[in-house]
């Protein structure tokens, strides 16, 4: 997935952590979907569809054992 460094005023930085600790969204996500309606509004054919994660793989290797210290 593509990144990209994007460099703000502070005023701008503390706005959007405002919205992230009102909405619980991430910084990231608001920057999405600010990119998806300004793309929008120029007639581009964009989404914020992003997908994280999926299905863990099951690690079937043993661990290494836990010390235990007994003081």
């Amino acid at each position: 997935m593509p990144r990209l460094v994007v460099t703000i005023t502070k005023k701008m930085d503390r706005a959007l952590r405002a919205r992230s600790e009102e909405t619980n969204a991430p910084v990231a996500a608001l920057v999405r979907e600010a990119i998806e309606e300004w793309a929008q509004r120029r007639g581009l054919d964009v989404d914020d569809n992003i997908s994280w994660g999926g299905p863990r793989k099951a690690d079937d290797k043993p661990g290494q054992p836990v010390a235990v210290s007994a003081r």
